[in-house]
């Protein structure tokens, strides 16, 4: 058996596995969803050169098994080096909201799981299609007023059905609850990552960049809201538990 060259150099993202080929260190793009064709880390993988004068077989492996959130956050690094500064605010503001749909998927269905071995599958389905389907529509400010609103309203849910008589009731979740409420929050570092997500504007910049005026942010605004968001996120998923968005990490 020939002895393959393990690459020296990669990139993995959320989006794609970059990696230089160790014979003609042409720098190849992979594509997660077309290249690869599936979501899993890559722990091992045999891949083909695309310099079309190579083609030669080398390996990689060592992929990152962040959760999606953390990876987007982890690739607004990248984008601002590139100085690609409207890019990494909507990446930005992306983490934060699949941030938000993670932590209530797993609040609301993913620990439940865990608790009662002897749910039915039917059920889960039923639940899990009833929540995408209730806020896949939701905007940033929506989905962040319900996170806000979990706390505010010390909700916690013991069954499916507990589960599904919050989600019918996102609609109310979804306004902002007043900034005091959140004095409820005895826990003071939870209640710092809580007031600092309060006070984010990050949507407000998004908004600017993605409507008619296509606003350009610079370097220093760019990098203040990477080190704000990156802080929020990380501190509450440390906070709070939250693993990723794939359900074996909870059961």
């Amino acid at each position: 058996m020939n002895n393959i060259l393990y690459t020296k150099k990669k990139n993995p993202t959320y989006e794609n596995f970059e990696a230089e080929c160790p014979y003609c260190f042409h720098f190849n793009i992979y594509n997660r969803a077309t290249d690869f064709k599936t979501f899993n880390p890559v722990s091992f993988k045999t891949v083909k050169c695309q310099n079309k004068d190579c083609k030669k077989l080398f390996n990689i492996n060592f992929d990152l098994i962040n959760s999606a959130f953390e990876m987007m956050i982890l690739y607004s690094y990248e984008l601002i080096e590139r100085k690609k500064y409207m890019a990494c605010i909507l990446n930005l503001t992306q983490s934060l909201e699949i941030f938000f749909n993670t932590f209530l998927c797993a609040e609301l269905i993913y620990k439940l799981i865990k608790r009662d071995a002897d749910f039915e599958e039917d059920v889960l389905n039923s639940i899990m299609e009833k929540f995408y389907s209730s806020i896949k529509d939701y905007s940033y400010n929506h989905l962040r007023n319900i996170f806000l609103n979990w706390f505010t309203n010390n909700l916690t849910t013991a069954s499916f059905n507990e589960s599904v008589e919050i989600i019918n009731n996102f609609l109310i979740y979804k306004n902002t609850p007043p900034l005091n409420d959140l004095r409820v929050v005895t826990e003071p570092e939870l209640y710092q990552l809580l007031i600092k997500l309060y006070n984010c504007k990050i949507n407000e910049l998004r908004n600017k960049i993605i409507h008619s005026n296509a606003y350009r942010p610079n370097l220093s605004e760019t990098e203040m809201y990477l080190e704000e968001v990156n802080s929020i996120v990380f501190g509450l998923r440390r906070k709070l538990g939250i693993l990723s968005s794939n359900i074996n990490h909870y059961v």
